[in-house]
């Protein structure tokens, strides 16, 4: 059993998105994703959130876009000085603010391991599906944490706004003022006016 502590917000933190020169924060990234090449498939597409203190980066966290609101969070890592102390939380909860009224359900795809699925779960994750084979067939050596050789990818997903989540219609030709929405699972569309 993995104890996740959950501790207040530290102070001397702030996050930023990154979108120029990536790959300077490739010794964190590849903390929580072990092989290069497969972080080369999402870093360039997803959007890098970059945790620092006063001194250094502390925390990254790569989101991709996956379509029908649904936000992958591909790689999460906080320094190894500061694991536990509740920096991947934080960085959790800015993740889940900044896509706010844009997505749907954020999803993770990890090992299961006996580390990182208690600590999705301990961050509002539940169990989504598992690809049998998932990590022993997508990386070049065996993954192994905690003691324990990964070989299934398991998906966690968490609900990000409880409100239904829309996406703007082609507005040309109505009046300024007026925006027309439709439900990303393909209800009737509806106009509102703006206010």
């Amino acid at each position: 059993m993995v104890s996740i502590r959950v501790a207040p917000q530290p102070d001397d933190t702030r996050i930023r998105l990154v979108t120029e020169d990536r790959k300077r924060f490739i010794d964190l990234l590849l903390l929580a994703d072990e092989q290069e090449d497969m972080i080369d498939e999402y870093l360039d597409r997803g959007d890098l959130f970059v945790m620092d203190d006063d001194t250094s980066a502390v925390a990254v966290c790569v989101v991709t876009n996956e379509g029908n609101g649904v936000f992958e969070v591909r790689n999460l890592a906080v320094r190894p000085d500061r694991q536990r102390q509740g920096y991947g939380q934080q960085m959790l909860r800015h993740v889940e603010a900044y896509y706010q009224g844009r997505a749907r359900d954020l999803l993770v795809g990890t090992g299961d391991s006996p580390i990182t699925v208690p600590f999705y779960e301990a961050c509002g994750f539940t169990f989504d599906h598992r690809v049998p084979c998932g990590i022993a067939d997508a990386y070049d050596h065996p993954i192994v944490e905690a003691g324990v050789r990964v070989i299934d990818k398991v998906y966690l997903r968490k609900t990000v706004d409880s409100a239904e989540v829309w996406d703007v219609l082609d507005v040309s030709g109505l009046p300024t003022g007026r925006v027309v929405k439709r439900d990303l699972d393909g209800g009737d569309p509806e106009s509102n006016t703006a206010g």
